[in-house]
């Protein structure tokens, strides 16, 4: 059996010919799962408690406009929005990979003209 959060019982539904046991989830919050061994009395099982969570716009990946995004987050005075223009372009910057690239070389060729002496 399964427990809402305000308590009440909800009828479980096995689905016909799987192992696979559901109930339905009306509102979000705690659900706890009750267990009844075939001798004994129904206890708690709080490995199987789970939360649900109903809010579909919370599980929407798509992309957003700039314009809904500034509305979403309060308007563009409560938060700075990068123009997606500019956010495709990417930084252009000096790439740092050759210098470094130098720097361990150096540091290799270093290190061995120590060690012989």
């Amino acid at each position: 059996m399964v427990r809402a959060p305000d308590g009440t019982a909800l009828p479980l539904r096995r689905e016909p010919g799987s192992d696979v046991v559901g109930a339905p989830v009306p509102a979000p919050g705690l659900y706890r799962v009750e267990v009844q061994p075939e001798r004994g009395a129904a206890r708690e099982e709080p490995a199987l408690d789970f939360v649900a969570r109903l809010d579909p716009k919370e599980s929407d990946l798509r992309r957003v406009s700039e314009d809904e995004l500034k509305a979403q987050l309060g308007g563009s005075g409560s938060a700075q929005v990068a123009s997606s223009a500019l956010a495709a372009e990417g930084i252009h910057g000096t790439p740092l990979w050759s210098g470094l690239l130098l720097l361990g070389v150096l540091a290799v060729l270093g290190e061995g003209a120590l060690t012989r002496k």
